[in-house]
Formats: C-alpha cells, structure tokens, sequence
C-alpha cells in the first residue's frame, strides 16, 4: 500500500507526502517493526491531513 501511495504522489504533486512513503517504505522492506516506525506512520497522517486541509484552495469548482 505505501508503495502504491507512494507512486501516486510522484503525479500528484506532494513531495513532502511523497518522501515520507518512500521512506516508510524502505523501513519496511529492511524488516521494520511498527513500533520502529510509529514516528513516521504519525508523521505520514499529519501531512495526508495537512493536504486534505489545503486541498479546498487548489481545487476551485469554478474553474
């Protein structure tokens, strides 16, 4: 899944989101345990928020 997300912010335009996945992802695959990772996972949904906050401005219905 994060390597999905992972992709998917390459085209969208979100690198902070974008580094943080393939960070994550790179933990995980060295064997990571979630506890290893727990300060990233919050990070990773502190910016998805961040994002969904700031969304509105970028995606104006009148255009």
């Amino acid at each position: 899944m994060v390597h999905k997300l992972h992709g998917s912010c390459a085209y969208s335009g979100v690198p902070r989101l974008k580094k943080l996945c393939y960070e994550l992802e790179t933990q995980l695959k060295q064997g990571a345990f979630i506890e290893d990772i727990e300060p990233e996972l919050f990070e990773l949904m502190d910016e998805m928020q961040n994002i969904r906050d700031q969304a509105p401005h970028y995606l104006d219905e009148n255009d």
